[in-house]
């Protein structure tokens, strides 16, 4: 079992991994202070459990979650953080955190988190279960639609769609395709449009739970597959944080990120 932490307080960090080697005594716990350095390091690598704050130095928002949902995207993201304000925890949590874990909680409330998000579940703190009204088939009615949106892509854009998933860039898929690095631009900018989103990260958080082999099953197989039509190339800009700032200078940004996105709501 092999754990990956992320945490700008090497105190913290330390106190945190020294639990998880009490409770799981064969794990490895690799420990970062940068959501960058963390997933150069994880890359390739097989992590059970992603355990890391949002509120860091040269992170702003929900950037560093996204971050890491996109350069590791087998693994599961949980939020441990000091800033565990009700709208902040819903933002996660439609971000795809797997989990959210307040560093005040009891140990063996946090004990119980990590047990439940191993075992695939997602970990909402209790104080908010019971606040909660959101129905719970909302997650599953926006699933049915984005593999509906999948089932209109063609047969290559959809291999496009799987290594994108898989965390590849352009040029990795090209080569995994054997095709030109132009005709993978082609078919990303399609997905994006087909799929409704902006971002290459937005593509792999909402196709994250869609089957891909049931989705093609679903289609023709005789599907004829139409010339690449796009002339805009698709950004593969870097989605490494912006320039260092303070920690507390990161919580007021990620605060007044939250409160924009859930004004109105």
């Amino acid at each position: 079992m092999r754990f990956l932490l992320i945490d700008d307080h090497p105190i913290f960090r330390e106190a945190v991994a020294n639990r998880l080697r009490t409770r799981f005594s064969e794990c490895g716990v690799l420990e970062f202070g940068s959501i960058a350095a963390a997933c150069d390091a994880a890359y390739g690598l097989e992590i059970d459990l992603i355990l890391t704050e949002l509120a860091m130095s040269g992170v702003t928002g929900f950037e560093g979650l996204l971050g890491i949902r996109e350069r590791l995207p087998k693994a599961r993201v949980a939020i441990l953080s000091g800033l565990d304000d009700p709208n902040m925890i819903r933002a996660a949590l439609r971000f795809g955190a797997a989990g959210f874990v307040s560093k005040r909680a009891e140990r063996l409330t946090f004990d119980a988190a990590v047990d439940a998000m191993l075992t695939g579940a997602v970990y909402v703190p209790s104080a908010l279960r019971r606040r909660s009204s959101r129905p719970l088939t909302t997650a599953l009615t926006r699933e049915a639609e984005v593999a509906e949106r999948i089932r209109t892509l063609t047969s290559a854009q959809l291999k496009v769609l799987t290594c994108i998933k898989n965390g590849m860039v352009n040029k990795q898929i090209a080569y995994e395709l054997n095709v030109g690095l132009s005709t993978v631009k082609a078919h990303v900018s399609a997905i994006i449009q087909k799929l409704g989103v902006a971002t290459r990260t937005q593509i792999v958080i909402e196709t994250q739970t869609i089957n891909f082999v049931e989705v093609a099953a679903a289609k023709s197989t005789n599907e004829p597959e139409p010339q690449a039509a796009f002339l805009g190339a698709h950004s593969t800009a870097g989605w490494y944080p912006s320039p260092p700032a303070s920690q507390a200078k990161g919580a007021v940004r990620l605060e007044r990120t939250v409160t924009a996105m859930t004004a109105g709501a």
